[in-house]
């Protein structure tokens, strides 16, 4: 009674186990037809031979589950048959290397990005700078912010277009990338301008016995930095945030 419901049971498990009756009638095994097994397209020899029973396919487990890759074990305390199985771990896709000019592409935003918010907070300083000079005469700040910021923001817009260039040459398939960093450098530049201009017109209002002229010229030109530096930042992190998501996907 153990074999037909072990032999029962491994038919369900295995979906991959193709049975066909002997070609030979006479070929018999205690009075029942035999039959031939397969498992995976290949013929499965056993001591003990399947056989048809009253119309039921019967096959000895332990050949069966073998041939499958399965284990067999019989435990005679519950008069129990343990079949376990080992599946591969699921194949891992291939990652794919960066590629190194995609890399230099979202490094040089990042860095735009930079500059970008480098100038917004100076421009924050050099108000709060001719605030100070209006209350208290006091112009040391606007020294720094010539002699220190200011070099360290025009440094950063070279060190910008020297990576543009390097990505030029080293990789000439990455043109409309390049064509597209040098208008933001043309805007950025303008940006800059402007915002020298100010400053240049706020220090000569601080040394000239406070013109008035050069006040209105401060806040005109300081503006005008303000307004394209915000079209600047918005249309840069809009594509940042373009570039990051493409490459994360």
């Amino acid at each position: 009674m153990k074999k037909v419901i072990c032999s029962i049971f491994v038919l369900a498990l295995a979906g991959s186990i193709t049975v066909s009756a002997a070609s030979n009638s006479d070929q018999t095994y205690k009075g029942y037809s035999v039959i031939h097994v397969q498992a995976n397209q290949k013929a499965i020899q056993s001591d003990v031979p399947g056989i048809n029973m009253d119309g039921t396919s019967m096959v000895p487990l332990r050949v069966i589950a073998e041939a499958l890759g399965a284990e067999v074990e019989w435990n005679g305390e519950t008069s129990t048959v343990l079949i376990s199985t080992t599946q591969a771990p699921p194949a891992q896709p291939a990652q794919q290397k960066p590629d190194p000019s995609q890399e230099r592409i979202e490094h040089i935003y990042q860095s735009l990005h930079n500059e970008l918010e480098d100038i917004d907070h100076l421009i924050e300083q050099t108000q709060m700078a001719k605030d100070l000079y209006m209350d208290l005469q006091e112009t040391r700040q606007l020294d720094n912010i010539e002699n220190i910021k200011l070099k360290k923001v025009q440094s950063q817009y070279k060190e910008i277009h020297s990576k543009i260039i390097d990505l030029q040459d080293k990789y000439p398939e990455q043109s409309k990338s390049v064509e597209q960093f040098f208008a933001d450098l043309k805007q950025l530049d303008i940006v800059i301008a402007d915002y020298q201009t100010a400053l240049d017109q706020l220090i000569r209002y601080t040394d000239e016995s406070s013109e008035r002229a050069y006040l209105r010229n401060y806040y005109m030109y300081l503006m005008q930095a303000s307004d394209k530096l915000y079209e600047l930042k918005t249309d840069i992190t809009g594509r940042t945030n373009t570039i990051l998501e493409r490459f994360d996907s």
